[in-house]
């Protein structure tokens, strides 16, 4: 198969079922082949988009397109979620095996299939959730599922794995014998609350006896987990749900997100090397990311408050040339000096020192050994890169049998020296980051998804009817935020409130942002606000509420001085939001977000502890934001 011939054909259902959890998996399928589409063109792999109408009653529309497909040359075949009944699905096998066309299925439940498949991982994320609960003190768990699906089932499977695993009663309930209707679960009706509830007090009833607040409640999906707290008032104990659906992070659900851009960035390549006539694995699982927050926190080492550590650093007493007189069991390497420290970096410097002390505070709860090593970021980058080598030798020479890594990018040979360590069994390591990045090793990091959706639902909340994101900078955490503004904004408001980001193409990225003057900054902030607003304007009238959500709070409070110059007052003429909340934010009564610092520490405690003790944890744990709502975003006082 050559790629003069052969076109790769991205296959996907829609669902003629107006209820809206399935809409809204359907709309995720929506973006998920889009963004494959967009992968592949960045491949310039030639390709095409196939949308069959799915109906219960009449399956010949995929019928149809198999044979279609049967008539092409040699195509590959991407099906996003296509679920054939078994004689479609035996045509289609056939086309595979005999070589007219090759066949990738793309799947976010597990699939056990004969033919290539990529897909989510379910019981290793079971698995993950369920010691989450154990970690943070829960003594029983009950894994509940109203209905039996494949997906449902591997969860159950590798939350009851992992609770045998640590020597925790689990129970799963309804039993396999006797599930609950998925069609009922599906009817917003009386008799599907009595039906939740009854199976939720047996599945609590088959449970060793013990207190509520001592079990934690893993639901199959977060659906089902907002239906629990729904239909049971006053329930006690920990919950946790799958999918990160948008209503989880305002519930303050600790769920599992699954990794839909790694799915179509995954898939795209193994559709590029079918394209290019290369083999490709039988099945690729992906990981999903834990989402920690507060329905699970009782006894988390995240929720407790202890008293600040003094901290060991590792100084020229302890190193004799590149080596550490009498390491410790655990090393971070975090920033050191920086010189010409604007005020949201000097912001970030300290709370990155305010996560290290919860850190060490924990780990001394554990009786763990730490020590700090500081990197000097004065000088040329050159010097700075040396230093972080110097680091890194260090750490392996000195014994060293874990190593945090907050905040840093290492250069390429020390990567590879930390690497070839951590192949051969001698060191861990853990990245603490404030933003998303892939790579192999468990890394805690701040939830930037989330944060936006939380700006987002803020904004929608005290009814503002266009949103603008500014960000007069590129920066992978600003991107990040926006995205998930617009995710979250279409899911919630189906589309009826504008949002314009802002400018639509930043040119400058935020390094050089910094370096500019105070008054540059305010005219770049000021020309972006001023070009969205009238951008926004032919979309829908001036008159209607605008909200701002800034990339961060030095933007914030640059288009708080200038909505100032211009007569506008915030929150009344236009609701300003920021991330980050920094000293001033309160004193200027700005709406902001801030990020979880203290259990960031606590929590890489939490995972150290672990893989110490040689035990998992998952790749990514994300930690939730919290958002101070203040005068500049506050259109209506809240109840009460």
């Amino acid at each position: 198969m050559g790629s003069e011939t052969s076109t790769v054909v991205i296959v996907g259902w829609q669902e003629l079922d107006e209820h809206p959890s399935t809409l809204l998996h359907y709309r995720h399928m929506d973006a998920l082949r889009d963004r494959l589409s967009q992968h592949l063109h960045v491949a310039q792999v030639p390709h095409c988009k196939e949308t069959v109408t799915r109906r219960s009653d009449d399956r010949s529309a995929a019928r149809g397109l198999i044979e279609r497909l049967a008539t092409l040359d040699r195509p590959i075949v991407v099906c996003c979620e296509w679920d054939l009944d078994p004689e479609d699905f035996s045509r289609l096998q056939h086309l595979h095996h005999t070589g007219d066309a090759r066949v990738l299925l793309v799947s976010t439940s597990e699939v056990r299939l004969p033919l290539p498949a990529v897909v989510y991982q379910q019981a290793e994320t079971g698995g993950d959730i369920a010691r989450h609960c154990v970690a943070a003190g829960y003594r029983r768990i009950l894994y509940f599922s109203p209905f039996r699906t494949a997906w449902a089932d591997a969860r159950a499977e590798g939350v009851v794995a992992a609770a045998n695993l640590a020597g925790i009663p689990v129970q799963v309930e309804p039993s396999v014998a006797a599930p609950l209707d998925w069609q009922h679960l599906r009817q917003d009706s009386l008799d599907q609350a009595q039906r939740l509830r009854r199976a939720l007090r047996r599945g609590l009833a088959a449970l060793p006896a013990g207190d509520d607040e001592d079990t934690a409640i893993i639901a199959c999906n977060d659906r089902v987990a907002l239906a629990l707290r729904a239909v049971q008032s006053g329930l006690r104990c920990g919950l946790a749900g799958f999918d990160d659906n948008p209503a989880t992070a305002h519930h303050d659900l600790t769920t599992a997100r699954p990794p839909a851009e790694e799915l179509a960035k995954k898939s795209a390549e193994l559709a590029a090397r079918l394209w290019r006539g290369e083999p490709i694995p039988t099945l690729t699982e992906l990981p999903w990311d834990l989402v920690v927050r507060g329905s699970t926190m009782r006894g988390h080492p995240s929720a407790v408050i202890l008293p600040p550590a003094a901290t060991q650093r590792i100084d020229n007493s302890t190193i004799v040339g590149d080596l550490i007189v009498a390491c410790p069991s655990v090393v971070v390497l975090t920033w050191g000096e920086i010189t010409g420290l604007d005020a949201n970096t000097l912001a970030h410097s300290l709370r990155l020192k305010q996560s290290v002390d919860s850190l060490m505070a924990a780990l001394q709860h554990e009786h763990v050994e730490m020590a700090v090593l500081p990197i000097d970021f004065t000088g040329e980058p050159g010097a700075i890169d040396r230093r972080m080598q110097r680091a890194v030798r260090r750490v392996i020479s000195g014994g060293a049998k874990a190593v945090i890594i907050q905040e840093l990018i290492l250069p390429a040979e020390a990567e590879a020296a930390l690497a070839a360590e951590q192949a051969a069994g001698r060191l861990h390591i853990v990245r603490s980051l404030t933003a998303a990045t892939v790579n192999d090793q468990p890394t805690v990091l701040f939830d930037q998804v989330a944060a936006g959706a939380l700006a987002a639902t803020h904004c929608l909340r005290q009814r503002y009817k266009r949103l603008l994101y500014l960000s007069p900078f590129s920066a992978p955490w600003a991107a990040e935020r926006g995205l998930s503004v617009r995710r979250a904004l279409l899911l919630a408001s189906a589309g009826l409130t504008p949002l314009l980001m802002t400018p639509e193409v930043p040119e400058l990225d935020h390094g050089n942002f910094l370096k500019l003057d105070a008054a540059a900054r305010q005219r770049l902030v000021a020309q972006a606000f001023d070009a969205g607003c009238e951008r926004l304007a032919k979309l829908q009238g001036a008159n209607v509420p605008l909200a701002v959500i800034a990339a961060n709070d030095d933007v914030a409070l640059l288009l708080l001085d200038e909505l100032e110059a211009g007569g506008l007052r915030s929150g009344i003429d236009v609701g300003v939001v920021g991330f980050d909340d920094l000293p001033e934010s309160a004193a200027r009564g700005l709406t902001s977000l801030a990020p979880p610092m203290t259990a960031m520490g606590s929590e890489l405690a939490r995972v150290i502890v672990r893989l110490l003790a040689g035990g998992t944890v998952p790749r990514r744990t994300c930690l939730p934001w919290t958002i101070s709502p203040r005068s500049s975003s506050i259109q209506e006082p809240p109840p009460g």
